[in-house]
């Protein structure tokens, strides 16, 4: 299993989980200046975030209702990467082709390559993936699937008795706390006595703000939520220069954690914008945009989700079936339920965030003079991401609403 670190949002690492009994992740051998990528590699980021924001925009479509949003692309990036090593065919081009890479081997060595760079870009920032396979144990694993996801994802791969669903489920809940210090507790609510297969990701990132906030200087004052209800939160304020801009739909601005190779991007729709509209036009994080002075004030929120995926997945082209190339049997496999829940906190030291992905699968057969100061007051509704500046790969994205 692989797990890469260092460092924490409010406490220190070897106090993190509410538990505090979570031992802390190995810390990366090395730092590296960025992720280095190919043209083809750069060709596969645009399409990984593209994916990412396709799939924000549909979720938001179904889930606005209940409020604010988090949610981890990268993360059912890797379970449907792992997933492509069982199928073969038209079935395995799809899935390539929804991501966005050019075949399954392009999928595995991407995916092999970021779990082994991102934790190296800044090692005061907290970064953890990590992948699994369970099977019924009356099934041996297809030799070729197994070597793919030991050695692209590092995963674990194990069978287990599915005939006492509730060991299975312990195992799982017991995996899922284990990879994001026990911010997410459980993924599932039962074992489905049809299901022989779940692949499993989860992602944990915890940073300081490289600038943390002063929490004497936070307080209570009005946001406006989507609906047009005023609440109030706490909000934390600081002045500094910060990469920004702006444009007809909304104000951007980048918070960096640690040594700037991660940042949060904030997407504040103007007044007259909604935020469907923000999410749709799909905007992209450039550093290269000129730092600024912002008198910024943004709030103190956390925020859990928990999403169903399947009927999303399939609409925007992922097959069901068939995935015979995962266990060594006649039986062809389909994907029974994908499932995603997520969490973020942001306070005046930084974020901590995770996500855990599940895809249940059954048997088929069956330098100028500076400009004054702008104002970024994110009291109403915003978009917000955390991606990794060197390669642009986009981590969460969320939408806070106030509650």
């Amino acid at each position: 299993m692989i797990s890469m670190a260092v460092s924490c949002a409010r406490v220190e690492i070897d106090d993190l989980g509410p538990e505090g009994n979570y031992p802390p992740f190995p810390k990366p051998t090395e730092q590296i200046d960025r992720v280095p990528l190919t043209r083809a590699e750069q060709g596969f980021v645009q399409a990984g975030n593209a994916f990412a924001w396709k799939m924000a925009a549909d979720i938001w479509k179904t889930e606005r209702e209940k409020g604010s949003l988090i949610l981890s692309p990268l993360s059912v990036q890797y379970a449907l990467g792992m997933l492509g090593n069982g199928a073969s065919g038209e079935t395995a081009a799809l899935i390539a082709r929804v991501l966005g890479y050019e075949g399954r081997e392009a999928v595995n060595a991407f995916c092999a390559k970021l779990m082994a760079d991102l934790p190296k870009v800044d090692t005061t920032v907290t970064l953890a993936l990590a992948n699994a396979v369970l099977a019924d144990e009356r099934f041996s694993f297809n030799p070729d699937f197994r070597a793919a996801v030991e050695g692209a994802y590092d995963a674990e791969v194990a069978g287990m008795p599915f005939s006492n669903p509730d060991k299975v489920l312990e195992r799982i809940d017991a995996w899922c706390r284990e990879h994001t210090y026990g911010r997410i507790d459980k993924i599932l609510d039962s074992v489905s006595p049809a299901d022989l297969v779940y692949l499993m990701n989860a992602i944990y990132f915890n940073a300081r703000w490289s600038d943390v906030f002063d929490t004497s200087v936070t307080r209570s004052e009005k946001f406006t939520r989507r609906s047009g209800k005023s609440v109030t939160l706490k909000m934390m304020h600081k002045t500094r220069y910060y990469p920004y801009s702006e444009d007809e739909l909304c104000q951007h601005v980048s918070l960096p954690y640690g040594n700037g190779r991660y940042q949060m991007d904030i997407y504040l729709p103007k007044r007259s914008v909604s935020l469907e509209a923000v999410i749709n036009s799909a905007p992209a994080a450039n550093p290269a945009w000129p730092s600024q002075e912002v008198i910024l004030s943004i709030p103190r929120f956390e925020t859990r989700s928990s999403m169903d995926l399947m009927e999303l997945l399939s609409g925007m082209g992922i097959p069901r079936y068939p995935y015979g190339g995962i266990i060594a049997s006649e039986t062809d496999l389909a994907i029974s339920q994908v499932k995603q829940k997520a969490f973020i906190r942001v306070d005046e030291t930084g974020s901590e965030a995770a996500a855990v992905t599940i895809i249940g699968m059954y048997g088929t057969s069956a330098g100028y003079t500076p400009p004054p100061p702008v104002t970024f007051t994110a009291d109403h509704s915003f978009l917000y991401t955390i991606s990794e500046t060197s390669s642009g790969v986009i981590l969460f994205i969320g939408v806070y609403d106030g509650d």
